[in-house]
């Protein structure tokens, strides 16, 4: 559906050259949730807006459904965009329309009867469960609810991909949470390809399939959501789990209520992690079971991204070393990832 080859942007800035994008190659397929992930400054916005070619590229060749944009002419790349919808951070509303008006506006050169334009933008507006509000102003509606509304405007034009640029990062936590079912909804029930710019993991992990990390205009790492949850291999990608996970947080709690004694061999603080069918057996009653060694779980959760399960366990081990060692072997070969958990108390 979109292939972004070898794309390069470079700013010129006061005399000197900035490269925002760096030779970045990406496939999104159809039906993705393709999540771009990075920190501010990544170039993560830039790229996303060469797919539509709002930022041209300086290098490179952008194709969306086999068809090479840069290739295009002004009117008929006017008319491919039609096909690709946007949203943004701060919603870029007309304030001085109604919100049906927003609605309509994208409209406005179509063949359809201005009934019938208004009965098709009511129905995006009731699509996206703000219908009510079609006589309001945007001043007068909440971030989640302009949102939405913004939702229903880049559908106007029957797009097949939709482009979130950082969507959900000026909404609470709720309000993400319920703009985040709704795209995957319309991804679900309407077949749009989603591609979503954002710098917070958990938005990825909610509704993403695929993942891309960026970092200095480059991906650095990219795949399938489980892989890169799984087995994140850069620095920077193994951040962005963390913070989705909580990981760094846990660990600091457990520090500093003494959970961590590297002196007794015979007390193991470790860090389990379970993808697949592993995460629902009962491996750690097996633990004790064959080996004698105790287990006591002091955090964890069992997630389901893209509907496979997914754990993470913190578990206190204490039993004899020998033990101990023989039950950590059990698990690998039980395909449950482990690491000792050697953090100082801070």
């Amino acid at each position: 559906m979109i292939d972004l080859q070898n794309i390069s942007v470079v700013f010129e800035r006061d005399g000197h050259s900035f490269k925002a994008v760096d030779d970045v190659s990406l496939t999104v397929e159809a039906g993705d949730i393709y999540g771009i992930v990075g920190y501010s400054g990544a170039g993560k916005s830039t790229l996303v807006r060469t797919i539509n070619l709002l930022q041209p590229p300086t290098n490179g060749e952008v194709y969306v459904a086999g068809e090479n944009l840069t290739d295009l002419s002004v009117k008929e790349l006017r008319d491919r965009r039609k096909k690709i919808g946007m949203i943004f951070q701060h919603f870029n509303l007309m304030n001085a329309r109604t919100i049906l008006g927003n609605v309509l506006y994208p409209l406005k050169d179509s063949s359809m009867s201005e009934q019938e334009k208004k009965d098709k933008a009511m129905r995006l507006l009731k699509l996206v469960g703000i219908e009510e509000k079609a006589g309001s102003y945007p001043s007068e509606l909440s971030g989640g609810q302009k949102q939405r509304v913004a939702i229903a405007r880049a559908l106007a034009n029957d797009p097949e991909i939709l482009l979130c640029d950082e969507a959900t990062s000026a909404l609470d936590p709720r309000t993400t949470t319920s703009i985040l079912h709704l795209l995957k909804r319309l991804n679900r029930d309407m077949g749009l390809t989603i591609v979503l710019i954002t710098h917070e993991m958990q938005a990825v992990k909610e509704i993403c399939n695929k993942v891309a990390v960026m970092e200095s205009g480059r991906v650095v790492e990219s795949g399938s959501l489980i892989d890169i949850f799984a087995n994140p291999t850069e620095t920077i990608t193994r951040q962005f789990v963390e913070t989705a996970s909580h990981w760094e947080e846990t660990i600091d709690k457990l520090s500093q209520h003494g959970y961590f004694d590297n002196d007794d061999p015979r007390r193991q603080l470790i860090h389990l992690q379970y993808v697949g069918s592993s995460a629902t057996e009962p491996i750690l009653n097996n633990v004790y079971t064959e080996f004698h060694v105790a287990t006591n779980i002091l955090s964890g959760s069992i997630e389901f991204l893209e509907d496979v399960p997914f754990g993470n366990l913190v578990v206190l081990f204490q039993g004899e070393p020998d033990a101990i060692e023989r039950s950590k072997k059990f698990l690998l070969d039980n395909d449950v990832d482990l690491e000792v958990v050697t953090k100082e108390v801070i």
